[in-house]
């Protein structure tokens, strides 16, 4: 009973009690109020505040943690304060968490959300200020042999397109630990107003598309439409109606009639003054020698013809 009266007293102390007819309500004090057996009497409130030592239920009878509401919570605009660290309204349906007195980041009334910014222009807008690389990590950490991460756009009917990095899966044909996968249903563009590079095995450059539409395979200066540094392998070859290839030197052109491009080359059996006699009338030697001309055309060329 003792005690009773003592904190009755201490509480009094605090708080200067208003007539019942001064205010509609049971419980109006003008004053701080501390609430808890080591917080009454001993810490002081903040003016016309509460500090309570327990947990707080709010629309429940259980409060296993500090708040515990049961019911929505709402905030209203206020620029006034801006909590240290909280979640206050700077405008209407508008809500700004902060960390160290600095916003975070936001959710504006379109339901946008932005880091290190405050007037997201996208869905989900991230902004940061310094000189130094920035990365988005998206984890799975599962240990297991099928884990991956990833992201995906659909038109709320079907997958239009996703993204998958993961140690392995199987889909669209792929099967491999460490392995990322890009797929569209429909056209996949990769654009840039300069130079495209691939690397594989590292980081090192091992193919590069140009400005000017020319692919190079282990060369970065393509000089033709595809130069490959390397050898080629072609398994086969276009039909005999399409245009033939031939190598000039290290790079490959459609053929033309030149000794580069004969094999079969050899000095012939007879010279000119063998042709200067040959007269109009179709004897066995005369015959033989044109037999032997026509048949020799085809390998004769430059100087020997």
């Amino acid at each position: 009973m003792q005690n009773r009266l003592l904190a009755v007293a201490l509480f009094a102390c605090a708080l200067t009690l208003i007539p019942a007819s001064a205010y509609a309500n049971y419980g109006d004090f003008s004053g701080g109020v501390a609430i808890g057996s080591s917080y009454a009497g001993t810490n002081t409130a903040p003016t016309n505040g509460l500090i309570v030592q327990g947990n707080v239920a709010i629309g429940t009878t259980t409060a296993p943690d500090a708040l515990d509401v049961y019911g929505g919570m709402g905030f209203t605009t206020s620029t006034a304060t801006v909590p240290t660290n909280g979640i206050y309204s700077p405008s209407a349906n508008q809500l700004n968490f902060t960390t160290s007195g600095s916003t975070a980041f936001v959710i504006t009334s379109s339901g946008s959300v932005g880091i290190g910014t405050t007037s997201p222009n996208y869905v989900l807008d991230v902004i940061d200020n310094v000189n130094a690389n920035q990365t988005i990590a998206i984890e799975n950490a599962s240990s297991g042999g099928s884990v991956y991460a990833g992201f995906q756009a659909s038109n709320g009917t079907s997958t239009l397109s996703y993204v998958m990095l993961g140690t392995g899966f199987s889909g669209a044909g792929v099967s491999q630990p460490g392995t990322a996968l890009i797929s569209a249903s429909n056209t996949m563009a990769i654009q840039s107003t300069g130079i495209i590079q691939f690397a594989a095995g590292g980081i090192s450059e091992q193919m590069r598309l140009t400005s000017t539409g020319s692919l190079g395979i282990g060369t970065t200066t393509p000089a033709q439409a595809l130069e490959v540094n390397g050898e080629v392998k072609v398994d086969t070859f276009a039909s005999g109606s399409a245009t033939s290839v031939c190598q000039n030197g290290n790079v490959l052109s459609s053929c033309s009639s030149s000794i580069r491009y004969k094999e079969k080359v050899k000095p012939a059996s007879f010279g000119l003054n063998e042709i200067m006699e040959m007269r109009p009338r179709r004897s066995i030697s005369a015959l033989r020698l044109v037999q032997v001309a026509r048949r020799s055309s085809a390998d004769m060329v430059g100087p020997y013809w």
